[in-house]
C-alpha cells in the first residue's frame, strides 16, 4: 500500500516520540511497512533510549543461586547490546518472562507481539549498564555471545549448575525418547558456541561422571550443537532440584 504525503509527514513528526508499533496502528500500517518506509526515509528511532523505567540495577552484582540461574538464562535467550537488555519469549512462556520482570524488579511494560509469523512478549530493560558489565564481569556473558559466548569461569560449581539449568531452560530440550527396561529414556539436545558445548562435556565429565568423549558437536550454519542421552540421572536431578528452587 502506498503512503501518502500526510502518512510520510506523520511518521517523520512521531518516529521519535512514539513506537513503530503505534504509528502502524494510527495510519493503519503494518509494522514492517511503518519501519520499512523509516528507512527509505532515513529516520531513526530513539524512542526506547529517551524512555527508561526503573530495574534493580544491581540484581547481577553478588553471584548466587537465583541470579545465576537467570545470568544463564539470558546468555542463552536475550538479545544483548552496548545499553539495553531485549529478552523476547513466546506467549505460552509468559509466566515465565513475568518472573524474570520479577526478579529484576523492572517497572516497565511487557509488549506483545502477533501475527502470522510470531506470537510473542517481550520486555527492553533501557540504560542498564551497571548490568550489562556485570553479566559480563561474573558470568562472562558478551555483547557477541552468540559468536562468543564463554563457559562461566568465575563461579563456583554449585553456582555454574544453576547457570546450566538456566541455559538449558533457554537453548535447550529435554525429551522423553522412548524407553531403557521400562523407565523413560532421556534425550537433552543444547545449543551454543563450540567451545562453550566442549566445556559443558568436561564439567559434566567432572561433576556427574557423564563420558561424553564420542558426542560430537554438530554444526549446522552458525549454530553448533550436542546431542546427549544415556546415563544422565545426575544431571536432570540437579536440573530439577535448581528448577524447583528457582520457582
Amino acid at each position: 500500500m502506498n503512503w501518502n504525503k500526510k502518512q510520510e509527514a506523520y511518521l517523520l513528526n512521531n518516529y521519535s516520540k512514539l513506537t513503530a508499533r503505534q504509528i502502524g496502528q494510527f495510519l493503519g500500517k503494518s509494522l514492517e511497512s511503518v519501519r520499512a518506509k523509516a528507512f527509505r526515509l532515513g529516520i531513526k528511532s530513539n524512542y526506547f533510549d529517551r524512555i527508561t523505567y526503573k530495574v534493580n540495577l544491581g540484581s547481577f552484582s553478588v553471584p548466587n543461586l537465583i541470579n545465576s540461574y537467570w545470568a544463564g538464562f539470558l546468555a542463552a535467550d536475550a538479545h544483548i547490546n552496548h545499553t539495553f537488555i531485549r529478552l523476547e519469549l513466546s506467549s505460552k512462556d509468559e509466566q515465565h518472562l513475568l518472573k524474570f520482570k520479577n526478579f529484576v524488579q523492572f517497572q516497565g511494560p511487557v509488549y506483545r507481539y502477533k501475527n502470522k509469523k510470531r506470537d510473542s512478549q517481550s520486555i527492553r530493560i533501557s540504560s542498564c549498564q551497571k548490568i550489562i558489565k556485570e553479566l559480563n564481569t561474573n558470568f562472562d556473558i558478551s555483547f557477541n555471545k552468540s559468536q562468543d559466548l564463554k563457559f562461566p569461569s568465575n563461579l563456583d560449581t554449585t553456582l555454574v549448575k544453576a547457570f546450566l539449568v538456566g541455559f538449558i531452560d533457554g537453548d535447550g530440550c529435554i525429551q522423553i525418547a522412548g524407553k531403557n527396561n521400562g523407565y523413560p529414556y532421556l534425550t537433552l539436545c543444547l545449543l551454543g558456541t563450540k567451545n562453550f558445548l566442549e566445556q559443558f562435556k568436561k564439567f559434566c565429565k567432572k561433576e556427574y561422571d557423564i563420558d561424553m568423549f564420542n558426542r560430537k558437536i554438530v554444526k549446522k550454519g552458525k549454530i553448533h550443537s550436542l546431542h546427549i542421552g544415556g546415563k544422565m540421572q545426575k544431571l536432570y536431578l540437579q536440573i530439577y532440584i535448581i528448577s524447583q528452587f528457582q520457582n
